[in-house]
């Protein structure tokens, strides 16, 4: 809480912004906050009322976000912007939007989705990382957000184009090339940049 500047961080698949405490060490010029995926109706908005009272200067905004965070960043600089606020960068690390993702959630119930995860051994990886930060009692909770997370990112929401922040993507060592994949420079009129990041997608911000 003594940085100079607050940097507000958006979680992978799993929905939660754990994954970020081991990289926080690093970032001591900067107040951290983790922004965890609520559902419920008026999700967005509900975020930015709370990045609101945590940032009593009103900006200029900074987010960095892992994997699935990409969306959710975009989404909530969105309704910022639409309220007149500044986002001044996006920092994605490793964040993807596969078209087939969509695809899949559109033709899939939460019940069928949690399936399809489970056969793709999703769900068995996140049980594990649960397990690792000790929230074990808590997998089943934790799992249902990761899906409701997962549908309201790909179904529920869309973001539109020209958001006026900088983004900034840093691609891991196996980030697939593929038509698969919306760039990331569809959603900015601002500056986009590119740069090669080290390790694989799952090491990005690990220690």
């Amino acid at each position: 809480n003594n940085g100079k500047k607050n940097l507000f961080c958006f979680p992978p698949t799993i929905s939660y912004c754990h994954i970020y405490y081991g990289f926080s060490q690093f970032m001591n010029e900067y107040n951290l906050f983790g922004i965890n995926f609520i559902s419920g109706q008026n999700a967005i908005n509900k975020i930015v009322d709370e990045i609101l009272k945590i940032d009593q200067e009103e900006g200029p905004y900074n987010f960095i976000a892992y994997s699935a965070g990409g969306i959710f960043s975009t989404l909530v600089a969105e309704e910022l912007e639409r309220r007149g606020k500044i986002v001044e960068n996006i920092i994605l690390i490793d964040c993807y939007w596969r078209k087939s993702i969509e695809r899949n959630l559109k033709d899939n119930s939460k019940e069928e989705l949690y399936k399809n995860l489970e056969d793709d051994g999703f769900i068995s990886g996140a049980t594990q990382v649960i397990k690792s930060i000790g929230l074990e009692k808590h997998t089943g909770k934790i799992l249902n957000n990761a899906i409701d997370y997962l549908h309201f990112l790909h179904i529920e929401q869309k973001p539109v184009a020209n958001i006026s922040a900088d983004y900034h993507f840093i691609k891991s060592t196996d980030y697939p090339v593929t038509k698969d994949f919306i760039p990331w420079s569809n959603f900015t009129s601002g500056e986009y940049n590119e740069y090669n990041g080290f390790g694989g997608h799952n090491d990005m911000i690990s220690s």
